[in-house]
């Protein structure tokens, strides 16, 4: 079923045919669990409202019923909580995607009181320690449907380069948002998404706009930064950062970046131990949101994988097409949606 365009809306159509297709969520809404966990007293949601349109616009796109929908109210209480989407501008389907998510998780959250807690330095503790502790504090204040499947978490390490100490702080995500490698070129060939792992990993120096804290020296200081990945989520959303600001403006990046449709492997990317006695977590590509054309204007399309049929369509706006995994055209994606093999969904209903 297509969406359709409101007045420069494809950003948003892209995105939401995208989590649409993510068939552990997409079941939640069709079956009413939202139902029995709508938090509507949570400060930081928005009284049920997201997460009621947004399951409205489900249970109408997965009724069968129609060619195209219109999802009016959706777009309509997203504006009214994030006015930076009104109006007729095209805008960031990332930004849009980030903004949902985060919404209906609030509007879903299990945790009904949030209790303070304390962040703790590593102090020099085993990873281990220091990264449970976190997450253990994460869960204490964020449980819901979209914590369980798109909440990874990030190792970062600062090393202060006048004294040498260390800083690790470990910290959640929902989307891994990757660097693609520059050069001289915003247009050279194709790179894969291994590099653009590997750029993300990379230990870079901070420069004096950034200056650390260091707790040793006791003031601000140059520092060196690396991020690694520790904890993957059941569901992986890798945003390609084609927009950067380069030489005081912003720029598009038009590189091609080839990625795996199938086993796609992120674990050499991770620091956490266990991983290396594990079998190597194998993630499927299950829909892509792509942007084609310049900055502040261009055009958004998704493909998606139908947990139905099995059968790839291509989403542009109101049409939906079928397409054969071959013919997905993957030179403009911007952002790629993975879920991880042999994961029971099943798990994840309340």
């Amino acid at each position: 079923t297509g969406l359709s365009n409101l007045g420069n809306t494809c950003f948003m159509n892209s995105g939401l045919q995208c989590i649409s297709n993510t068939r552990p969520l997409t079941k939640y809404f069709l079956e009413n669990k939202h139902l029995y966990e709508l938090n509507r007293t949570n400060p930081l949601g928005m009284k049920g409202h997201i997460a009621k349109r947004y399951c409205d616009l489900t249970q109408e796109l997965w009724s069968g019923s129609s060619k195209t929908v219109a999802p009016l109210k959706l777009r309509w209480t997203i504006s009214k909580y994030a006015p930076r989407f009104n109006g007729f501008s095209q805008h960031d389907s990332q930004e849009l995607l980030a903004f949902l998510l985060d919404g209906l998780h609030e509007d879903l959250n299990r945790v009904q009181t949030k209790p303070y807690v304390e962040l703790k330095d590593s102090d020099g503790r085993p990873d281990e320690e220091v990264a449970q502790e976190a997450w253990e504090n994460h869960l204490a204040r964020n449980q819901s449907i979209i914590v369980d499947l798109f909440h990874g978490q990030i190792r970062s390490r600062v090393r202060c380069l006048q004294c040498s100490t260390l800083s690790i702080r470990f910290d959640p995500f929902t989307f891994l948002s990757l660097p693609l490698p520059m050069d001289n070129s915003m247009y050279l060939d194709h790179i894969d998404l291994k590099q653009c792992l590997r750029a993300f990993t990379t230990e870079e120096e901070l420069g004096k706009d950034e200056l650390y804290h260091c707790g040793k020296c006791k003031t601000m200081q140059l520092a060196k930064k690396k991020l690694d990945i520790w904890r993957l989520p059941p569901t992986l959303i890798i945003h390609l950062k084609r927009f950067q600001f380069v030489n005081g403006r912003w720029i598009k990046s038009h590189k091609v970046v080839d990625f795996p449709k199938t086993d796609f492997d992120p674990s050499s990317f991770m620091t956490k131990p266990s991983f290396r006695e594990e079998s190597p977590p194998l993630y499927d590509l299950y829909a892509v949101s792509c942007h084609s054309g310049i900055l502040g204007g261009g055009h958004y399309i998704a493909y998606a994988k139908n947990k139905v049929n099995n059968k790839w369509y291509c989403y542009n706006d109101s049409s939906c097409k079928e397409v054969s995994a071959d013919n997905i055209n993957v030179d403009t994606a911007y952002t790629l949606f993975y879920e991880r093999q042999g994961i029971d969904y099943g798990d994840f209903m309340p």
